[in-house]
């Protein structure tokens, strides 16, 4: 009986050894509140407006030669949106932390993945009807009594800037019909409408036709 508890104390000591290597990560408000920290001190005038989970966080191993594992990290990615001044950008950001000798994750780095700029709040783009409109008359009065377009469908937008001219980029489908009555459909059309500063008009700038209506 002696020697069966024993045996039982012995399994339960060994497991709680193993599942006591490493121990538990940080969690994602811990990782939120680092980030902030870490990027209000490196990146003075620029705000964290949001952080959003990016995934399932992972653990990465390095190793050497003969495949001992030197380092442990684990990171915990996001999606950030921050803002200096009018100006918006939206990027991937991992919280990496790094496994110490002394049994601890201890905050290292934020990793940065893809970067898109986003429109301040005198940079937003007109409600999708009207950019249709604005793209569509553009067409009709460069085209005029040769080509009539219409029935014009386009994605999102994608959204640039330069100093003060900022613009948005747009593809889509639309149908063009020719003076003779003949009609085609114009595929992956690609459109941009810009403004050379927040107090101008818009104007537009056909890139291509489309499939179809080269």
């Amino acid at each position: 009986m002696k020697r069966h508890l024993a045996f039982c104390l012995a399994v339960v000591l060994f497991t709680t050894a193993i599942y006591s290597e490493t121990p538990a990560p940080p969690s994602e408000e811990k990782a939120k509140a680092d980030l902030r920290s870490h990027w209000n001190k490196k990146y003075k005038g620029e705000t964290i407006e949001s952080i959003e989970s990016g995934g399932e966080p992972v653990i990465l191993e390095k190793t050497d030669a003969k495949g001992k594992v030197v380092e442990t990290k684990y990171k915990i990615p996001f999606i950030v949106v921050s803002k200096k001044g009018s100006a918006k950008t939206k990027f991937e950001a991992g919280a990496n932390y790094i496994l110490s000798k002394s049994n601890q994750w201890n905050f290292s780095e934020v990793g940065v993945g893809n970067v898109e700029k986003m429109a301040g709040g005198d940079q937003a783009a007109p409600a999708k009807p009207k950019v249709k409109e604005i793209i569509l008359k553009a067409l009709n009065d460069k085209y005029s009594g040769e080509y009539t377009f219409s029935d014009l469908k386009i994605d999102d937008g994608e959204f640039g800037s330069s100093g003060e001219r900022f613009w948005y980029r747009y593809q889509g489908d639309m149908k063009r019909k020719s003076a003779d009555g003949s009609s085609s459909t114009c595929n992956d059309s690609d459109f941009t409408i810009q403004k050379q500063n927040s107090s101008a008009d818009w104007t537009v700038d056909i890139t291509s036709l489309g499939r179809g209506c080269y």
